[in-house]
């Protein structure tokens, strides 16, 4: 009886271990007073609006990088008025710091990447990894195939 008990909570025990995890979970952010101006712009059939800067959290960084770097996070919803079906992905935006450095996206899995579908709109995020005690001083939109180019002043409140 014992055998069948300890087999019994063994396959139990491995059965919970092998479970999968949801490794997607959304970092947690806490809001900096920001405002990315202007709110609503068309660049080439797209509108962008909701532009929302936060500071997120840093576990996305290895240990070494959390002691040097911040993680910030740009929320924005895009609309594609066209026709077609347009692609665009966080790699064609950039940010320029208050240490006048270009810093392009930290690449992570959530972020912006796919074609947004004729006339829907979509909300997606894009992350900046900066030096510590630096801001973000304005964010960059540039598709070099579409001849779309666009900047947005982020400013304290």
């Amino acid at each position: 009886m014992k055998r069948i008990l300890f087999i019994v909570l063994s396959s139990l025990l491995i059965l919970v271990g092998c479970t999968p995890t949801n490794d997607n979970q959304e970092p947690t952010t806490t809001e900096i007073k920001s405002q990315v101006t202007p709110v609503n712009t068309m660049v080439s059939s797209l509108v962008f609006s909701e532009l929302k800067l936060s500071k997120s959290s840093n576990e996305m960084f290895d240990k070494t990088e959390q002691k040097k770097n911040e993680l910030y996070r740009l929320q924005l919803a895009i609309k594609n008025i066209s026709e077609d079906n347009i692609l665009i992905s966080a790699a064609q935006f950039k940010a320029l710091t208050s240490g006048g450095k270009y810093i392009r996206n930290f690449p992570t899995l959530d972020e912006l990447g796919q074609a947004v579908e004729a006339k829907k709109q979509i909300t997606e995020k894009i992350y900046f990894a900066l030096p510590k005690g630096q801001t973000i001083e304005k964010i960059i939109y540039e598709d070099k195939d579409r001849a779309a180019y666009q900047e947005w002043k982020v400013s304290s409140k």
